[in-house]
């Protein structure tokens, strides 16, 4: 076996008792930043959510009738409470309200998702 051309990225690599293979490559220096974290819409998933005119929310105590009032002014169709080190399911729903709450059931943030 000889030892394998190796040419510029993009191109191929061969060697002579075989057929050549594509050379690895690096991504696009213009393909876009990710946030590992973040939760990412599904494809055609837009949701009804708008947590804009819930935000008057934040500083006040949740319970199950502020998140169901909540719920009904964002035109969400679902809602939740997230506790301080809760775990819950990351998948972006855009249909769904989030009162992030502190220990005491502050609210800190509303938001869709």
């Amino acid at each position: 076996m000889t030892t394998p051309d190796i040419t510029a990225p993009n191109s191929t690599i061969s060697d002579s008792d075989g057929p050549a293979a594509p050379a690895e490559s690096s991504p696009p220096a213009d393909a876009a930043a990710v946030d590992p974290g973040a939760a990412a819409p599904l494809p055609g998933d837009t949701g009804s959510c708008d947590a804009n005119p819930v935000q008057e929310l934040v500083g006040r105590v949740a319970d199950d009738s502020v998140l169901e009032q909540a719920r009904t002014t964002a035109n969400a169709d679902t809602a939740r409470i997230l506790h301080p080190g809760q775990a819950v399911t990351m998948e972006y729903n855009g249909a769904r309200l989030n009162l992030q709450v502190d220990d005491d059931g502050v609210i800190q943030a509303v938001r869709c998702g």
